[in-house]
């Protein structure tokens, strides 16, 4: 579930879950606080064991000031999305399950830390300003 996450003592927040607008997923590094997107072959999500680019985003200037374009650009690292075995619920008659992206072993694209996160938990410390507590909103489309 999409979700917004931001902190009770700094202005830190950071947008958990996948649009299906732009068919990506936001990544924060713990350990740098750089995000990146993980942009995915379908809009509707990722697949079971698709293999996800992380890009960084760059706004590019165009002619009128207020037309901006973003763009993906790949990073050169990936991130698996791995089928989430206790997240079982039913569309209808047929067995779903929820996506996670595997972010153990993947490096910061900016830093090599291995410290990439897709998301927070209700309460746990702000990774920004190490006081504040996060609290999360869901976002419902």
């Amino acid at each position: 579930m999409a979700n917004r996450a931001y902190c009770s003592k700094c202005k830190f927040e950071f947008y958990a879950g996948h649009d299906h607008h732009s068919g990506s997923s936001s990544c924060l590094c713990l350990q740098c606080m750089a995000v990146f997107t993980c942009v995915t072959k379908s809009n509707w999500g990722p697949n079971f064991d698709e293999v996800v680019p992380i890009c960084r985003t760059v706004r590019r200037k165009r002619k009128k000031k207020r037309d901006r374009d973003p763009k993906q650009v790949p990073t050169g690292t990936t991130v698996v999305a791995c089928r989430d075995e206790e997240s079982k619920f039913m569309i209808g008659e047929e067995i779903s399950y929820l996506v996670y992206y595997d972010f153990e072993s993947v490096p910061c694209p900016d830093c090599d830390s291995e410290s990439l996160v897709a998301g927070f938990d209700e309460e746990c410390n702000c990774p920004k300003c190490k006081v504040g507590h996060l609290t999360l909103d869901p976002i419902i489309y």
